[in-house]
């Protein structure tokens, strides 16, 4: 089984429950690694997928101001 992981800074302007309902559909799951991130404080966050998905998918929630994360890790299993 292969996962894809990704970390980004979560802007205070994301939509939680719109977020939620596209980590479900791609079978993800989510991780507060610092609720106080090295963004300007925004939580710090990791997300996991078993379906490949693209980083321009996370950016339609306004997670952060300036994307630098794609693919961090890709786990085979």
């Amino acid at each position: 089984m292969t996962i894809y992981i990704y970390r980004v800074d979560v802007s205070e302007d994301a939509n939680f429950g719109d977020l939620c309902g596209f980590i479900q559909k791609y079978e993800g799951s989510m991780k507060v690694i610092a609720a106080i991130g090295p963004g300007g404080g925004n939580p710090f966050v990791e997300f996991r997928f078993r379906k490949p998905m693209q980083l321009e998918d996370l950016r339609a929630f306004n997670l952060e101001d300036e994307p630098h994360h794609g693919a961090d890790e890709i786990i085979n299993n």
